[in-house]
């Protein structure tokens, strides 16, 4: 899953975490040359719950790989949790039949931000996952704080308006 704005790549083949390469802004519960056709494979988008405790569930039923013919097929998903932050993958079947790409053997798992430039990588090509397996990325709060307060002039203490103050990547408020 990627999410815009951004590039709108139709990469299908994966590359290791962290990458300024596309596609950036990339939550990767199994990056790999999956297809979904109409003989096998669905993928669901559920929200639950009420802001500001939302989850995004989205489930991948017998997908297939591209390499590998219609019966050789995962199923997994991807929890996106808005209250804590957390972004959750499990997986409930991880056996194509094929140890080429059995477990994750072909796939990247992680997240990156949107520049590319930060990213967490569980595994690259690497059998790293079996049936009933979860891996949960937690937003580390400790190194978050607020900021507040205004832009004023020096010489009357007013506010000025249309200002625009960043800090850190993509972080932005206008006052």
């Amino acid at each position: 899953l990627w999410f815009g704005p951004g590039d709108d790549s139709s990469q299908w083949s994966n590359a290791p975490i962290p990458s300024t390469s596309p596609p950036n802004n990339l939550i990767a519960p199994w990056w790999d040359d999956l297809v979904v056709r109409e003989s096998i494979g669905e993928v669901y988008a559920a929200l639950t719950g009420a802001e500001p405790n939302r989850r995004l569930v989205i489930t991948w039923v017998d997908v297939g790989h591209y390499r590998l013919g219609d019966n050789a097929n995962v199923t997994f998903q991807a929890i996106l949790d808005e209250s804590g932050g957390n972004i959750t993958y499990q997986y409930k079947d991880t056996d194509f039949g094929s140890p080429d790409q059995d477990r994750g053997a072909s796939a990247t798992i992680g997240i990156e931000s949107s520049s590319g430039r930060r990213g967490t990588q569980f595994s690259y090509n690497a059998a790293s996952i079996q049936d009933d397996d979860a891996v949960l990325f937690s937003l580390d709060r400790s190194d978050y704080g607020t900021v507040s307060g205004a832009v004023t002039r020096s010489d009357n203490g007013q506010p000025i308006p249309g200002v625009t103050v960043a800090i850190g990547e993509n972080n932005t408020n206008t006052s």
